[in-house]
C-alpha cells in the first residue's frame, strides 16, 4: 500500500500569506484537486521495493512554498522540505514532513525503519507521518497489549520521548478498518510533532470515509498561534461528577508488573495514566478560552495581582518615603 501526504492550504479561512492555518491529509488523496505526485524510485530488482510511500502536494501549495522532496534510495521512506521565509508568520524558514512505512516482524521486536531513521535529531521542525506498525497504549488505550507488542513499540516511544515528539492522534480513535470482520481496527497510523513544530498544532481528525483502503484519512492542521484559537481545555466547573464519581470508584487498577523491567513498569505506567485521563474526558466538556489567557494562570496570582496594584496605589498617594 503507497500512503501519501496532501498539502492544502485552506485560502478561503484566513490570510494573510503563510499565516493561514493548512491542512495535511494523510493516506488519502483528493481527487477533485490539482494534485503533483512525488514519490522515490525503489531499486529496481531488490527484496520488498516495491514503492510503499509518496506525497501528493495540492498544486495551489506550490506558490505559497519552495517545495524539496528528499529521498533516501529506499522505497518505505521518503521527505518533504517545505522553504519560505515567512513560514508561520516567520517563527521559521524550514518544515520538514517525513513519511515513513514501517514493517515487523513476526517473530521479534525487529523493525524495517529504525527509530533513530524515524525521528532524526534535526534543528528545523519535523513532521513525522506513516504506517508505523506498530500498536501502543499512548495510542490505543483500551487494547489489550502483549510482550511482543510492548517490545515492537517502546523503542520508538522512547526515541520520542528523549527528543521531546508528540503524538498528535486522538488516543483510542481508529485509523485502520480490516476488510477481515475478524480482525479488530487498530491505530496503527501515527503522527508526530518536533517540539519545534507542536506549539503550532491545531487539530488531528478523521473527518473523511476510506478513499478505497483500509485506512482511514486523517487530517492535520497547523497554524500560527496569532490566526488560531486557544485549544479547548476542560471545563471542570461543568464536569459530570454524579456519573464520574461512581466511574472513578469502581476503576481498577491492576497492580504493577511483580518483576518489573524499565520497558514493562513505564508501559504498565502509561496504559493506566491513559485510561484515567480517557475517562474523564468523557465526563468532562471543553472549553476555548480567549487568546489572551493564560495556562498557567491562577486563582492565587489573581489574588497577588490584585495585592500587588492595591500596594502600587497607596505608594504612589503616600507622602513616604
Amino acid at each position: 500500500m503507497c500512503f501519501s501526504s496532501c498539502l492544502i492550504p485552506l485560502l478561503q479561512l484566513c490570510t494573510p500569506l503563510m499565516l493561514f492555518p493548512f491542512k495535511i491529509l494523510l493516506f488519502g488523496a483528493l481527487a477533485f484537486l490539482s494534485l503533483v505526485v512525488l514519490s522515490p524510485v525503489a531499486p529496481p530488482n531488490s527484496p520488498g521495493s516495491r514503492l510503499k510511500v509518496a506525497f501528493h502536494v495540492s498544486s495551489a501549495f506550490l506558490s505559497y512554498a519552495t517545495v524539496l522532496p528528499r529521498f533516501f534510495d529506499r522505497p518505505d521512506v521518503a521527505a518533504l522540505d517545505l522553504f519560505g521565509v515567512d513560514l508561520f508568520g516567520g517563527s521559521f524558514t524550514q518544515l520538514r514532513i517525513l513519511n515513513l512505512y514501517n514493517l515487523c516482524s513476526q517473530h521479534s521486536s525487529a523493525s524495517t525503519v529504525s527509530p533513530d531513521l524515524s525521528f532524526p535529531d534535526d534543528g528545523f521542525p519535523l513532521l513525522v507521518v506513516g504506517d508505523f506498525n506498530i500498536h501502543h497504549p499512548l495510542a490505543e488505550p483500551l487494547r489489550a497489549y502483549s510482550r511482543r507488542d510492548l517490545a515492537a513499540s517502546f523503542p520508538y516511544f522512547s526515541r520520542t520521548a528523549e527528543l521531546g515528539f508528540e503524538l498528535l492522534n486522538l488516543p483510542g480513535v481508529f485509523t485502520r478498518f480490516p476488510w477481515d470482520s475478524a480482525t479488530r481496527p487498530s491505530v496503527i497510523d501515527l503522527s508526530f510533532a518536533s517540539p519545534l513544530l507542536f506549539p503550532f498544532f491545531y487539530s488531528w481528525d478523521t473527518p473523511l470515509p476510506s478513499t478505497g483502503s483500509d485506512h482511514v484519512p486523517i487530517s492535520l492542521t497547523f497554524a500560527h498561534p496569532i490566526s488560531s484559537p486557544s485549544p479547548p481545555v476542560p471545563n471542570w466547573s461543568l464536569t459530570d461528577w454524579d456519573s464520574l464519581a461512581p466511574a472513578l470508584h469502581d476503576l481498577l487498577i491492576p497492580p504493577p508488573p511483580s518483576f518489573p523491567t524499565k520497558v514493562s513498569l513505564e508501559a504498565w505506567f502509561d496504559w493506566q495514566l491513559a485510561r484515567v485521563i480517557t475517562l474523564l474526558s468523557s465526563h468532562n466538556p471543553l472549553k476555548r478560552t480567549s487568546w489572551r489567557s493564560k495556562p498557567w494562570w491562577s486563582p492565587i496570582l489573581s489574588v497577588l495581582q490584585r495585592e500587588f496594584h492595591s500596594a502600587s496605589r497607596r505608594s504612589h498617594s503616600s507622602s513616604s518615603p
